[in-house]
């Protein structure tokens, strides 16, 4: 499930908003199973309570799901 942000206006500072948002919403779970490690966004700012794979895990992750299904329930805008 995700609800889509898109930049309030064309200032980096809304289009990075908007970015983080995509990240935080849907790359917290797609990321590690189709690149195998969360976004480096997340890794920055949440720092070691984010938990840590082994290059082993990463790499059973990394495209270990066949099927990617998303539920899109609306859209809004993001800013900083």
């Amino acid at each position: 499930n995700r609800a889509g942000r898109e930049p309030l206006t064309p200032k980096p500072s809304d289009i990075a908003a908007a970015e983080r948002s995509s990240e935080w919403w849907l790359g917290w779970f797609c990321d590690p199973i189709w690149l195998g490690d969360y976004p480096a966004s997340m890794r920055k700012k949440l720092g070691r309570r984010l938990p840590t794979f082994s290059e082993a895990e990463k790499e059973m992750l990394r495209g270990s799901a066949d099927f990617f299904g998303l539920n899109h329930y609306g859209s809004g805008f993001a800013t900083d």
